[in-house]
This record gives structure tokens, sequence and C-alpha cells, in this order.
């Protein structure tokens, strides 16, 4: 049976520290502040991020970009390995889908090879949870089928909660009314 290797987006806010000790592949989440295109090699801050919000100007995130997604994918095949990936939420974003249509076409072009995508159906730190678990399973000598089972039954028991300081980026990416914005602004509601 290949070795598989876990590859998982940027997204899922692995600590640089876990990546490297555990040889992990990220596939960047791409986003911009005006002009400027973060996610491979240039990156911001956390703080610097949520600063650059607080200041009035909002991200524009992107979809992964799918050459990138095939040439990652593609050198880990060609070493001979599988690939687990686990994804960001297709709920979220057509992230996971991109990934899904390239791992079809490149199974295609490596019929001995195999990739199974894991749909985390959440972000952040809730993706996260499930890329150490994978790791933690991998380690424990589990083979990639066992780990995506058992991600799958654990997948609906990994919740994020998080507030916001005010509900306006809310209501600028349209996941409240205006009106909704104002009057919980108004009561300082931070739901």
């Amino acid at each position: 049976m290949p070795d598989y290797v876990i590859t998982t987006d940027s997204n899922s806010d692995v600590l640089p520290e876990f990546v490297k000790a555990n040889q992990l592949t990220i596939i960047p989440q791409y986003y911009a502040f005006g002009d400027t295109v973060y996610g491979d090699e240039l990156n911001m801050e956390p703080h610097d991020f949520y600063e650059t919000m607080r200041n009035g100007e909002l991200p524009k995130s992107m979809a992964n970009n799918p050459a990138v997604i095939r040439e990652k994918f593609e050198q880990i095949l060609k070493e001979g390995k599988n690939i687990l990936h686990i994804a960001f939420s297709s709920a979220l974003s057509g992230s996971c889908s991109t990934v899904i249509m390239i791992s079809n076409e490149l199974m295609e072009q490596y019929p001995d090879r195999k990739i199974l995508v894991f749909d985390s159906l959440n972000a952040s730190l809730g993706e996260g949870v499930s890329v150490y678990r994978a790791v933690e399973l991998q380690k424990a000598g589990k083979d990639m089928e066992e780990v995506y089972d058992v991600l799958m039954e654990e997948r609906d028991h990994v919740n994020v909660s998080f507030t916001v300081d005010d509900l306006n980026h809310l209501q600028r990416g349209g996941r409240v009314s205006k009106t909704t914005a104002v009057v919980g602004s108004l009561v300082n509601i931070k739901p």
C-alpha cells in the first residue's frame, strides 16, 4: 500500500511548526487588500489583517488557484504517494469543489494513485482540528481510508464559535441586512 500525504489549505490555521514537523502540504487560499494579493509567499500577520479591516478596508477573497493545486498534488503523486486532502467548508467557498475537480482529473492521469478529499464543513481551527486528528491517526498507523472514515464520523461533532465586535463587517459581507447592522451596533450586540 503506497504512503499517503495529508494536505490542507491555509484556511485551516494549522501552526507553521506543526506543518513543518509533519510534512504537510498547504494549498494557499488567496485574498486581496486593494491591488495586493496575499496567500502564498506574501501573507499578513493576523494583527495587521484585522487592523486593516478595523480601518475600513475589507479583503476580497478568491478561490484557490487550480494550477497551484495541480502542481502541488502532481508532485506528491509523482513520488508514488496518495493524498488525503482536508478541505475548507464547501458551504463557505468553492475551494472544495475546485480541489475535487483537479483530483478527479489527476486520478485519470495517475490511475495507480488515489486522492480522497474530506470536506471539513468547517473553517479556521474547526478545519484545523480535522488536520490534527488526521495526523494523529496517520502516526497511529491508520491507512488513508481509515483516517477518512474517522474524520467523517467525527465531523458533525466539530464546532467553531466566534463573536464579532460589531455587525458592520457582517453587513458588508451580506450576512445581515443594513438595518440589522445599524440597530445591532446601536445597542452594542456582539453575536
